[in-house]
């Protein structure tokens, strides 16, 4: 079934999906400033009395959003996976990946793997940073290829800002990654100015990036139907 078709259909497809990708870089970047302030002024300048302002808390409004962005990511490529002419296996693969991910976020299942590990060989605190992403890393290798092959189907200006997402994600697990040697070997103390920045850093680049990559495929479904594809 066509809804509508031509030159007319490619016009609107493009400015609707040019319309969500502006959108999505404003609230990307607005909760990015907006959870690095938080923790900053909740750990360092109100000595963490506000839970909620610390973004390295688990079960708190921080912690939920960042379970939330990654879901949204999961909705996003399950609708355009859905919106194709045959259902994309990919992007269904994409939107379960996700999922789980979400999941894992807000039961805080990587970070109590990597306490187990770290506890058993009587590794310091510091450590547990650098306990998960091996885990994980298998899981988080396919998401980026599905992801990037997302990146080479969908319209240009949705691409783009996908990959700026993957960016993202790739700065915050590489932050955490560098962030356990002064933890390790300097010694650096949780909720120090050292580590509030680290975390400011880490957990805004990650929920930045999934709302990028969720608004990037929301664009590329919303192209589609207003070209009206067949599905």
């Amino acid at each position: 079934m066509r809804r509508r078709g031509g030159a007319d259909g490619t016009r609107a497809g493009e400015e609707r999906a040019r319309s969500l990708i502006r959108h999505g870089y404003v609230i990307a970047g607005g909760t990015i400033a907006a959870l690095s302030a938080a923790h900053i002024v909740g750990v360092r300048l109100l000595d963490n009395a506000i839970t909620n302002l610390n973004a390295d808390e688990e079960g708190n409004v921080l912690a939920w959003a960042g379970s939330a962005s990654i879901f949204a990511a999961a909705f996003a490529a399950l609708v355009l996976a859905l919106t194709a002419a045959s259902v994309d296996g990919r992007l269904l693969a994409v939107a379960g990946i996700a999922a789980a991910l979400s999941l894992d976020d807000a039961i805080v299942l990587h970070e109590r793997l990597a306490k187990r590990i770290v506890d058993a060989l009587g590794m310091s605190e510091g450590a547990q940073r650098l306990a998960w992403p091996p885990i994980y890393l298998p899981l988080l290798a396919v998401m980026l290829f599905l992801l990037l092959d997302a990146a080479r189907r969908i319209p240009p200006t949705a691409g783009r800002s996908l990959r700026v997402g993957l960016g993202l994600l790739g700065l915050a697990v590489a932050t955490e990654l560098v962030s356990a040697y002064p933890m390790i070997v300097l010694d650096v103390e949780l909720g120090s100015w050292p580590d509030a920045l680290e975390v400011a850093v880490e957990e805004s680049a990650e929920i930045g990036g999934w709302l990028l990559i969720a608004f990037a495929l929301a664009a590329a479904a919303a192209a589609r139907l207003a070209r009206g594809e067949p599905r």
